[in-house]
């Protein structure tokens, strides 16, 4: 039970953040999901009932108006090169990276509650099963609808059929499924235990960094005043919301 509950919050996750960067340009969608971390302990209020500090609220407060900036909806900035579809002036991308947080935040929490009684690989290693069998079924259902090309596609993006010779899905399916996925997931799974979710996100902060600097460098993507600014608020507002009760305290001390 523990394992599919996993699973399906984990393919959620996975499956809204894949299809988020196929709209919206990827140092955008990264730093958005970068929001997951002072969602985190406000999930914690609900799941564990853990109190939610001045800190975290006003670390989410100023993370979402990174968000607002870095989205620049209704701006230029929000899709330079007007290639992406749009609802309600933002790019479909951005908000189905947005939709991805409360199921990654949900993740962090409940990853963290059943692993933080179990010791040993084995029990690591049926939990990471567990999870990838209530996350596949998810993520192949998804693949026939959208990818397959049996159904009418939603957007000209999707719906192309899956071209098995391609060396490119393969390579694509070894490095997200295997090193990406199984080998990340179990590192994760494996550590939790011996952290909290909180610390977890901090260290998950790197990624939106390597994200966009991949982005820019390996793929030629844009970079935008509004992606600079809004990013180094995000980062503001996570710290603030993550490390500000501990420079206070150490202050006053």
């Amino acid at each position: 039970r523990q394992g599919l509950i996993l699973g399906s919050l984990f393919g959620m996750g996975y499956l809204l953040q894949f299809y988020s960067i196929q709209f919206t340009m990827i140092a955008k969608a990264s730093f958005i999901v970068a929001l997951v971390l002072p969602a985190t302990p406000i999930v914690s209020y609900f799941v564990l009932r853990k109190p939610i500090s001045v800190w975290n609220i006003m670390g989410v407060a100023i993370a979402l108006y990174g968000i607002y900036t870095l989205v620049d909806p209704f701006g230029e900035a929000a899709d330079p090169n007007l290639k992406f579809p749009h609802f309600l002036g933002i790019p479909v991308g951005d908000l189905i990276a947005l939709a991805s947080i409360p199921f990654w935040a949900f993740y962090m929490n409940y990853i963290d509650i059943f692993t933080s009684d179990k010791e040993g690989t084995a029990n690591t290693a049926r939990m990471l099963a567990l999870q990838f069998c209530g996350a596949i079924p998810l993520l192949l259902l998804t693949a026939v609808i959208f990818e397959s090309g049996l159904l009418p596609a939603l957007h000209p993006e999707l719906g192309k059929g899956i071209d098995f010779a391609n060396t490119k899905l393969w390579i694509s399916v070894l490095y997200n499924g295997v090193l990406a996925s199984f080998v990340l997931t179990f590192l994760q799974t494996t550590a939790q235990k011996y952290t909290t979710p909180v610390k977890a996100m901090l260290v998950f902060q790197f990624e939106p960094i390597i994200a966009t600097l991949g982005a820019i460098f390996i793929l030629g993507d844009p970079y935008t005043a509004n992606i600079g600014i809004g990013a180094a608020i995000i980062i503001c507002g996570v710290l603030l919301s993550e490390c500000g009760g501990m420079l206070f305290f150490r202050k006053k001390g």
